[in-house]
């Protein structure tokens, strides 16, 4: 960050003692002629609307400062909206051209800028463009197996072929996630429920075979085609859990601060999550992966994602052909 980043924004939302916060007006007066609004975090309605436009606005935190529940809530509805932020130390210095290094983590935080850097808009639209055309080619590609999918479930449990989910998307939004079905047309009679993985008792058999094989997420290819999914991020969740993890992990909401994706570091390391606990894990895995986003990384991804979807079939053929040879016996 650098003080004609800062030019960019045009609300500073402080999290720190009145003291401090007085000396964040007086430097920030000296350093821009005008146009520049500064809330303490505790003015909650005042600094809510600042956020509205959260893409101007920077959370200026004094990482020792106590804070209540509300206020926390409104740090982390800023981030997942796209806010930035930096520490009391490093903002200050900024202002007077001067990086005062005492730590290791003071260090990181000077040659590390990641949450500052604002991607172009050419940028953003180019990336975007790469990914449905990417998912048109591999809609393309897919499409005999699709067909022979789709064919393959109606003869085993009939229609619908296709389910449709809402899921947690992009800073909050929601949309209709397109799976191949897996499950029993009554599989939620009783309202949602957890699921338990390629052995949960709701799915027929040929449903627990696509599961496993991470075969039933092929039509998610329209997802990225729509611009609801990238292919590679964070896996959505329902609403209904979302809500529940959202208030037993701490800035769970974090994860939605990228686009989720149809495969992903927690999706290899983590799997189905059926639990707090395991939810938690797989947070940890996303906030890793959105920390080190990188094509390197994605690349990583993609292979595991592979080499995991042949064993998996290979392993589940092999299963079919020793019952079938059982039988036979």
């Amino acid at each position: 960050m650098t003080t004609k980043s800062l030019g960019r924004v045009s609300n500073i939302i402080v999290v720190s003692s009145a003291s401090d916060f007085a000396d964040i007006v007086c430097l920030s007066n000296s350093a821009f002629s005008a146009g520049l609004h500064i809330i303490p975090v505790q003015c909650e309605e005042e600094a809510r609307l600042a956020l509205s436009d959260a893409g101007n606005c920077l959370f200026v935190i004094h990482p020792e400062h106590r804070i209540c529940n509300q206020q926390n809530r409104i740090i982390a509805q800023g981030i997942v909206s796209g806010a930035r932020w930096c520490s009391l130390k490093t903002y200050k210095r900024h202002l007077i051209g001067f990086a005062e290094i005492e730590s290791v983590g003071d260090l990181l935080e000077w040659l590390e800028p990641v949450n500052f850097q604002i991607d172009s808009v050419i940028r953003q639209k180019l990336m975007c463009l790469l990914r449905r055309l990417t998912a048109v080619a591999a809609l393309t590609f897919a499409l005999p197996l699709l067909t022979a999918v789709a064919a393959a479930i109606w003869i085993a449990d009939g229609r619908p072929i296709f389910f449709r989910q809402v899921r947690v998307g992009f800073r909050g939004k929601p949309f209709k996630l397109l799976k191949f079905r897996t499950m029993k047309n009554d599989a939620e009679k009783d309202g949602p429920q957890w699921s338990s993985g390629t052995g949960d008792p709701r799915a027929f058999p040929l449903g627990r075979f696509l599961r496993r094989t991470h075969l039933d997420e092929l039509p998610q290819l329209w997802n990225v085609i729509c611009g609801d999914l990238c292919i590679i991020g964070p896996r959505p969740e329902r609403p209904e859990f979302h809500d529940i993890l959202k208030s037993q992990i701490p800035h769970f909401d974090a994860r939605t601060r990228v686009k989720p994706g149809i495969t992903g570091w927690a999706q290899i390391y983590s799997g189905y999550a059926s639990t707090i606990e395991e939810s938690k894990e797989k947070f940890s895995h996303d906030v890793f992966f959105i920390r080190n986003s990188h094509w390197t990384l994605h690349l990583k991804i993609i292979f595991k994602t592979i080499q995991k979807v042949i064993r998996e079939v290979m392993s589940a053929a092999f299963r079919t052909a020793n019952g079938h040879k059982s039988k036979t016996n």
